[in-house]
C-alpha cells in the first residue's frame, strides 16, 4: 500500500475548516491546539444536537466528533449528518470500546475511530490520514494504536462486526438501535428523552431498553454496567 503524507508538510494540500464536538472545555481546547498548531480553523460544539444545527449552517471538511455527548448522543449525531450529507468527514475519538464502536460507526458512515487514550501526535496524524481519504481503525492488541487502509479497500465485509472475534464483547450483539438506546440510557436519560432525541415513542424505548437487557441476561442497567466492568 503506497505511504500517504501523514506529517505537517501535508497541511498545505489539505481543508482548513474543523468542528470538534465534546462535551468537555478542557479536552476541546486539547484538541484546537493540535489542530491549529497544523494551520486548520477549529470550531466547537458541547453537544450532538448544537454540532448538527452548525453542520447545518457551515462547511466542514472534517468532525472530530465523541459518541458519549449529552444531547443527541454521537450515533445518532452520525445517522442524522449521514441522512442529508454523506461527504463530510467524521473521525470518532472515544473512550468506548473500539472492538464494538469501531465497526460500527464505520458502517454508519464514520471515517475513522481513535481511542482518547491516544495521544495528541496520534490524533494529528489521524486527522491528517482522515483527510487523505484514510479510514482509522482500531489496532487490536496492547496500547491504543490505530492502522490505516485506503478507503476504496475497506468493503462492506471487512467492517462487518466479527461474531467469534467479540464473543467477550457483550455490547457486540446489540443492533445498532439499541446501542444507541442504551448510549443515551448510560447517561442517566430518562425514556421519555430518549423517546423524544430518536424521534420514537416511549413504548418503542422501552421496548428497546427489555430487549437490550434481554440479549444481555441482565434485569437493569446497574447490572449491565457492573457486567462490562468484569
Amino acid at each position: 500500500m503506497k505511504s500517504l503524507p501523514a506529517s505537517r508538510d501535508a497541511v498545505g494540500k489539505l481543508p482548513q475548516r474543523v468542528l470538534v464536538i465534546d462535551d468537555h472545555p478542557a479536552i476541546r481546547m486539547g484538541y484546537r491546539g493540535v489542530l491549529a498548531g497544523l494551520g486548520f480553523e477549529v470550531e466547537e460544539a458541547g453537544d450532538g444536537g448544537e454540532g448538527l444545527r452548525l453542520c447545518r449552517e457551515h462547511h466542514y471538511h472534517l468532525v472530530l466528533l465523541d459518541l458519549d455527548i449529552p444531547g443527541l448522543g454521537g450515533m445518532e449525531f452520525i445517522r442524522r449528518l449521514r441522512y442529508r450529507d454523506d461527504r463530510t468527514p467524521i473521525l470518532v475519538i472515544s473512550g468506548m470500546s473500539a472492538d464494538v464502536y469501531g465497526p460500527r460507526v464505520a458502517q454508519m458512515g464514520a471515517q475513522g475511530f481513535l481511542s482518547k487514550r491516544e495521544s495528541l501526535l496520534g490524533l494529528e496524524r489521524a486527522v491528517l490520514r482522515v483527510l487523505n481519504t484514510i479510514v482509522v481503525q482500531p489496532f487490536e492488541g496492547e496500547g491504543p494504536r490505530s492502522a490505516e487502509m485506503p478507503m476504496d479497500e475497506a468493503s462492506a465485509a471487512d467492517l462487518e462486526t466479527n461474531e467469534e472475534e467479540l464473543a467477550d464483547e457483550p455490547l457486540a450483539r446489540l443492533t445498532d438501535r439499541e446501542m444507541m438506546v442504551y448510549t443515551l440510557l448510560r447517561q442517566g436519560r430518562r425514556n421519555k428523552d430518549v423517546a423524544e432525541q430518536l424521534c420514537l415513542s416511549e413504548k418503542t424505548v422501552s421496548t428497546y431498553k427489555q430487549r437490550l437487557l434481554a440479549k444481555l441476561g441482565v434485569s437493569s442497567l446497574l447490572e449491565l454496567e457492573k457486567l462490562l466492568q468484569k
